[in-house]
């Protein structure tokens, strides 16, 4: 079990890194609703992968963007 306890360790520093990274961030707040179902399964994959909901939902935010970026830069 060391390989095993290695690996979750190892994990959990890259997840602190990325979170400070993440906090180092000017960050601003926005309100919103969901569907309950896919606001269960963010909690459930949040709490799998050992993150917060913020940071998946930020993640899904940047992927959006990125397959639009070109209608985005028209209208700027």
């Amino acid at each position: 079990m060391p390989v095993k306890l290695f690996v979750d360790i190892n994990e959990s520093i890259c997840s602190i890194a990325h979170m400070q990274k993440d906090s180092d961030k000017e960050k601003s707040y926005i309100n919103t609703t969901i569907r309950k179902d896919i606001h269960r399964s963010l909690r459930v994959l949040a709490a799998q992968e050992g993150v917060r909901i913020n940071t998946l939902l930020e993640e899904a935010i940047e992927d959006v963007l990125k397959k639009y970026e070109k209608k985005i830069k028209r209208i700027r």
